[in-house]
């Protein structure tokens, strides 16, 4: 296209002409005209022109009446086409995102789509597109109710025999918003679409293969929205497209067993549809589809098969004559890599097809065999990853699209599918591949190295079911032991491996370390330290990297002591000059180095922990990378090197803290976040130390700070103390303890206030958890001036985790003095006025139990339930609560019907709720020990005994929240409030045998009144009546 002439601005008389209808406008012309200027001023000012007209009514229909006069210059219709689609973006619908008054109105609307799809016919390919994407955008705000005819309008145009230019268009349009359409048209135009579209496809000759592709794609979005359907409607699909796909699967195999030109790219576009619909048919179709793929199969295994040559030579060797970025006849990017991953996505997805793997099963020793054959490193990958070790590691370690992680992924599959069948594949394709790699070699072939590299990816790649599988074999297929070997000294001794090769085969070696004893990994522990020299290439870097994670989590401190200089020094060099995805890598490999032997780390922790503190504050926006720097300094933490570490690190950290209002809130968390880690391998001295430079500061964040990071931060630091020292942290540095505690108490008002957000609060019931836990003489007595702001925290809150938190010390205290609890809340005004607490907090409880996760919290939240049952507290007997639905039919609840009807609850006693719940429970757990293959537990046992209560009903009134319950002492119950991980391993709840517990406090309660037990229990389900009833036989 001609540049056009340069052009004044418009008039304002020039300007309003614009938005009449007159197609014939010279003023919409020049306008255009204009921004396609080559003069920047007149195109500036034709573009500030554009912004005026388009808030003109008329506008839309002006482009729309210029893009279809065809004897306009095509450069100005395409612009016209453009600022349509823009125009729509900006001023159809108030709903996007992109919208600026004034909104097109209604009748210019429909002005609009009454003229656009005449575009569809036009004879220039590029304003057929043009128009269907302004179609498209219309249709995504007016599909269905504003533009029902046109899915009718643009079948008519796919099925119209003589326009083939009108065919052309109307498959270019539904392709790009076939997506879009709803349910009930899809099912309405399938019986007719399908078949067009299988004219077009099928007629080589007639239709460009740009258009048969597009027409595979709206089959494609077409055939994804019906797999989103259920129940009755989708055995609707399923009786209609069974005989729509006979033919369909006929030119499915037709296209995959068509030759595949080097040079004809669209047909290559093809095929990646075709392949892309076959898996989607068989991800949802599976049963339907069955017949129809043993030969179609048959025609994808020759594709797999006579592609390896093509690939090798486009994509591998990145042959010269080829040009990577290929483009189809409409300039669509193609390339081979894609339609091969596509044909790995169709094999792996049958391969996890319980009902149509078998097709597979007697091609696995060849499929593997070729599968490493595909997954050679690339000459761009190599010559990327050299130039960009940064690259080479985010491409393995977040395993980007690829033909090569597509084969890894294949092989997993295989594994999970036919494992002992997959292992002896494995071992003797890896065999033979490496057979393959050093005849190449010796025949001079400088690039015999990426088979050989390819073989040692895959046998690591599944290293793991193998192990588990040979674990289990008198005579193992693959024999790790002489593998090892053969790497050891062909890839990691010899001198002039190649180093993508020799980083490979330490990954590898490491990845098979489990076969051999521990002493044995001694000479790959070599290899790896050595590996992370200076002057070795960053692939080899990399892989030692790679390999010292697996081999230090095995190796003995024997083992790993000799190597560790080697080990510090290189990863310390690298913690100095490496990019962040290296830097990541790196951290991974000190922390797991530091685990491995915590006292071989402490002399080398001046040389570590001032580089990493410093990567640390640099990289601490990225949460990654300052959360692996936070391990290395944890792992320094949990051993000797603690004293030294804390003298070094804890001033810096004071400093951001004590700075809290000059620094970030991302460098202020993450410091009290290292502060927490640090705390919790402190003694009492230390933390007491700790608490001296920071403690102040803390304080006055928690009392004045807003950001809800650094807030949950400094409520974590603060419990982690408390669970160090207790009380004795009170008086640390001669402080008074009951100021002490008052700040600590007024952290807790403020955290449980209203207007403070649930994330701000989210940590607020661990801290309360362990002040009772530590303190329970002191803080025990003001709890009931604590019950109101925390029901009406746990009333607002829509936070899970604060929910949870928040009943677990509603719980801890119905332990410690059931009676004296459900006084406080029957005496409680409920938030808002209506009922009081106790409602309040039993309708919450009731209804979030199943939010308790992990063994400690469900025990005791449980055990809390039947200690409020076996209170028969006239509070809590008198309540009535939700029970079962009686609104529930056949029909799914839609939103639709959820508007029109409320949900109906049975309303029952809570005691009769509680008796449900607790059958659940037990149910529950008896299902899930038998699904592990566990056998069930009993129902009553000495452990049971030793939970019970005593049968006499001592007054209790006169107790206090500050005592203990179940008998124990408090301190021996509960350990540090939840949500740390592992922190109740050790605690007696934790190995409370819950079932036994809740049968023999059921059959107590049975045997004090068992006609009001057997009234409650009406209300239960047949299978929650029989769960009771076993308890008692």
């Amino acid at each position: 296209m001609s540049s056009a002439a340069p052009r004044k601005a418009l008039s304002e008389s020039q300007l309003l002409n614009v938005s009449q209808t007159d197609t014939s406008s010279a003023a919409m012309i020049s306008l255009l005209q204009s921004v396609l200027s080559a003069d920047a001023a007149a195109r500036r000012s034709g573009e500030l022109s554009l912004v005026q007209a388009a808030k003109q009514s008329g506008f839309g229909v002006a482009l729309v009446q210029t893009i279809l006069q065809q004897q306009y210059p095509e450069g100005v219709r395409q612009m016209a086409a453009v600022l349509l689609k823009r125009h729509v973006k900006e001023h159809w619908a108030e709903e996007s995102k992109h919208f600026h008054q004034p909104v097109v109105s209604n009748d210019e609307k429909a002005a609009v789509r009454n003229q656009l799809l005449q575009g569809l016919a036009d004879p220039l390919p590029k304003l057929r597109t043009a128009v269907s994407m302004a179609v498209s955008a219309i249709a995504k705000w007016d599909l269905p109710d504003a533009w029902p005819g046109l899915l009718n309008l643009l079948m008519k145009a796919v099925t119209s025999k003589t326009n083939h230019d009108l065919v052309d268009g109307g498959v270019r349009c539904l392709s790009l918003f076939a997506d879009e359409l709803g349910e009930e048209q899809v099912m309405q135009a399938v019986p007719v679409l399908l078949p067009e579209l299988l004219s077009i496809v099928s007629n080589h000759e007639q239709y460009r293969p740009d258009i048969r592709r597009r027409a595979f794609v709206i089959v494609h979005s077409v055939i994804n929205m019906l797999s989103n359907l259920s129940g009755q409607e989708l055995k609707q699909v399923h009786s209609m497209l069974a005989p729509l796909l006979p033919p369909w699967f006929e030119q499915f195999g037709q296209v995959l067993g068509s030759s595949t030109d080097v040079q004809d790219v669209s047909t290559w576009g093809i095929k990646l549809e075709a392949l892309k619909l076959v898996q989607t048919f068989v991800q949802f179709f599976s049963k339907l589809v069955g017949p129809y793929l043993p030969p179609l199969m048959a025609q994808a295994w020759q594709l797999f098969v006579g592609s390896q040559p093509v690939y090798r030579h486009l994509v591998i060797d990145n042959a010269p004559d080829h040009d990577a970025d290929q483009a189809d006849e409409e300039g669509d990017n193609m390339d081979f890599e894609s339609l091969m991953s596509q044909l790995f996505e169709v094999l792996i997805t049958l391969v996890g097809n319980q009902r149509h793997h078998h097709l597979m099963q007697p091609i696995v020793p060849e499929l593997i065999y070729l599968t490493i054959g595909y997954m050679r490193m690339t000459q761009e990958q190599v010559e990327e990853w050299s130039s960009n070790p940064d690259q080479y590691v985010a491409d393995e370690e977040e395993e980007t699209f690829s033909v090569r992680v597509s084969g890894e992924l294949l092989l997993d599959e295989l594994m999970a599918a036919f494992p002992e069948a997959a292992v002896a594949a494995v071992a003797s394709a890896v065999n033979t591949r490496l057979q393959e790699a050093a005849q190449a070699k010796a025949s001079g072939d400088s690039e015999w190295w990426r088979l050989r590299e390819a073989a040692l990816l895959a046998v690591g790649a599944v290293a793991e079911p193998i192990l588990e599988v040979q674990a289990q074999q008198a005579q193992p297929a693959l024999d790790i032991p002489a593998l090892l070997h053969n790497v050891l000294h062909q890839d990691l001794i010899s001198p002039n491996a190649p180093p993508f090769l020799t980083g490979r085969a330490l990954w590898m070696a490491a990845r098979l370390s489990e076969a051999v004893s521990p002493e044995d990994t001694a000479p790959f522990l070599q290899a790896a330290a050595g590996g992370l020299s200076p002057g070795q290439a960053p692939a080899v870097q990399i892989g030692a990297c790679r390999a010292i994670v697996h081999l230090c989590q095995r190796a003995s401190g024997p083992t790993l002591q000799p190597h560790l200089p080697q080990i510090y020094q290189g990863l310390g060099g690298l913690l100095q000059g490496s990019g962040e995805d290296t830097l990541h890598l790196v951290l991974e490999s000190l922390a797991t180095v530091i685990r491995g032997d915590t006292e071989g780390a402490a002399p080398w922790e001046a040389h570590i922990s001032p580089c990493v503190i410093q990567l640390w504050a640099r990289h601490i926006t990225d949460p990654m990378l300052a959360m692996e720097a936070g391990g290395v300094i944890e792992a320094l933490a949990a051993g000797p090197a603690f004293p030294t570490l804390l003298a070094r690190i804890l001033p810096v950290l004071a400093s951001i803290i004590s700075h809290a209002n000059q620094n970030s809130s991302i460098l202020v968390e993450g410091a009290l976040d290292v502060l927490v880690s640090l705390a919790k391998s402190a003694r009492p001295e230390q933390a007491q130390q700790m608490q001296a430079l920071v403690g102040p500061h803390i304080q006055a964040l928690m009392l004045h700070h807003h950001d809800s990071g650094i807030l949950q931060s400094c409520c974590q630091y603060l419990k982690t103390l408390i669970g160090i020292a207790g009380v004795d942290m009170l008086s640390w540095g001669g402080a008074n303890p009951h100021d002490t505690l008052q700040g600590m108490l007024q952290v807790v008002s403020r955290l449980l206030q209203p207007d403070m957000g649930d994330s701000s609060s989210l940590y607020v019931g661990g801290l309360i958890h362990q002040l009772l836990l530590k303190m329970p003489s002191l803080v025990g007595p003001i709890v009931p001036a604590l019950l109101p702001p925390l029901v009406t925290k746990l009333a607002d809150s829509e936070s899970s985790p604060l929910v949870v938190h928040l009943l677990l010390v509603l719980a801890q205290l119905a332990l410690i003095n059931t009676n004296q609890l459900v006084d406080c809340l029957a005496a409680q005004p409920a938030p808002g006025g209506r009922g009081n607490a106790l409602e309040t907090v039993m309708s919450i409880w009731i209804e979030r139990q199943l939010e308790f996760v992990g063994r400690y919290r469900i025990n005791l939240a449980t055990t809390a339930l039947v200690q409020l049952l076996a209170s028969r507290h006239p509070a809590l007997m008198a309540l009535q609560v939700k029970g079962q639905r009686i609104d529930v039919n056949s029909k799914i609840r839609t939103r639709a019907r959820a508007r029109q009807q409320a949900e109906q609850w049975q309303m029952v006693p809570l005691p009769a709720k509680l008796i449900a719940m607790l059958a659940d429970s037990v149910s529950e757990s008896q299902q899930s020990q038998k699904a592990a293959g566990h056998k069930a537990s009993t129902l009553y046992n000495e452990t049971s005994e030793e939970w019970a209560d005593d049968d006499d009903d001592d007054d209790d009134d006169g107790a206090s929240f500050s005592g203990n319950y179940l008998g124990l002492d408090l301190q021996d119950i509960m350990s540090a409030a939840p949500g740390d991980k592992d922190e109740h391993s050790d605690d007696p709840l934790s190995h409370l045998d819950l079932d036994g517990y809740i049968a023999l406090h059921l059959r107590t309660i049975h045997t004090s009144d068992p006609a009001g037990f057997e009234g409650l229990c009406a209300s239960l389900t047949t299978y929650q009546l029989q769960t009771v009833k076993a308890m008692f036989s």
